[in-house]
């Protein structure tokens, strides 16, 4: 379950207050607007409230790392498995993927399964298409049926 928020100064103050005059803890919780289990740990750490927590751990790609897998991703426009492979980063893909759809520079566009056809390759398929119209040298050959599979028998 997740943390809340720590008690403010004033608040941790409110309650050793309220408990050396013997409240409990369910009665200062009422009072401060807070969960028992807040009052607790302020009442058995005293001191040494809101230093036990160390924060999160350290981030497996920062700085020089994580400018290059964002510049090179912008580069080249390679996908963030072949990136974190080819740059032999240490974090893993997932960590990869993250930081790429985290930068705001970059914006993820889906590819297409095939290139983009250009001017010539659409006067190509014209011609090929022209050409074989009018007479067709192998049309004989093709079978029409509805059927998934035909078996020939040539004799």
């Amino acid at each position: 379950m997740g943390r809340g928020p720590l008690l403010t100064e004033v608040e941790v103050g409110m309650v050793l207050a309220l408990r050396d005059h013997g409240f409990t803890h369910r009665a200062i919780a009422e009072h401060v607007g807070r969960s028992t289990k807040a009052i607790r740990t302020v009442i058995d750490q005293r001191e040494g409230y809101g230093s036990n927590f160390k924060g999160r751990k350290p981030a497996k790609l920062i700085g020089r790392e994580l400018r290059l897998l964002i510049r090179e991703a912008s580069k080249t426009g390679l996908s963030a498995r072949s990136l974190a492979t080819s740059l032999d980063i240490d974090a893993s893909l997932r960590t990869c993927q993250r930081r790429l759809q985290g930068s705001e520079n970059m914006e993820y566009v889906k590819r297409k399964h095939m290139p983009m056809l250009k001017k010539s390759h659409k006067i190509a398929r014209l011609e090929h298409v022209k050409k074989y119209l009018k007479d067709p040298p192998f049309w004989p050959g093709i079978i029409w049926s509805d059927e998934c599979f035909v078996f020939l028998v040539v004799v």
